[in-house]
């Protein structure tokens, strides 16, 4: 890999609001559940973030935690945390 003097940092704000929204996630995880975080973290990343349109972050940040709960519960029989609001 390249010396630390001679890498790029223009992208160093970019990296440093993905870790804050993936440390969010972390703490909430617990408290509001899989299904809720991740939809929340998805929006956050796809559209305030990226800057997405809304209809697209919703058609992605919805059904993509949905079906992957559902995957970790049917198929491989590892429910995964409810949180408070039991989804």
């Amino acid at each position: 890999s390249p010396p630390m003097a001679e890498i790029k940092w223009g992208d160093l704000p970019h990296a440093v609001r993905v870790t804050a929204v993936a440390a969010g996630a972390a703490v909430a995880y617990t408290p509001l559940g899989f299904i809720l975080t991740m939809m929340l973290m998805l929006f956050v990343l796809i559209y305030v973030i990226e800057r997405r349109s809304l209809l697209a972050s919703l058609a992605f940040c919805i059904p993509i935690p949905i079906v992957i709960s559902l995957v970790f519960d049917r198929l491989l029989k590892t429910p995964l945390e409810r949180g408070l609001f039991w989804f």
